[in-house]
């Protein structure tokens, strides 16, 4: 097999030479580089967009609403407890 191989290149002009060496072999390489670049920093950019969802998922009214309403309960069982202030 690679005989045949060998002596197929010797029949090869530099035209087809050319496209076996840039077209076939380096433009893939270059393509494939660039897909696993883009795919990587899409991943990166979902993960940190799902991470910015969860983080600031609650608003700070809603916040603030749920701490005052704990600080009320708190109040109030500090109050049962016998602390005055």
């Amino acid at each position: 097999m690679r005989k045949k191989i060998k002596a197929q290149y010797g029949k090869l002009k530099d035209g087809e030479l050319l496209e076996l060496l840039v077209e076939r072999k380096w433009c893939h390489a270059i393509y494939k580089g660039i897909d696993a670049l883009y795919t990587a920093i899409s991943h990166n950019i979902a993960t940190r967009v799902t991470e910015r969802t969860a983080r600031y998922e609650e608003t700070l009214p809603a916040i603030e609403k749920e701490a005052s309403e704990y600080e009320v309960k708190v109040k109030s069982y500090l109050e049962k407890m016998g602390f005055v202030w």
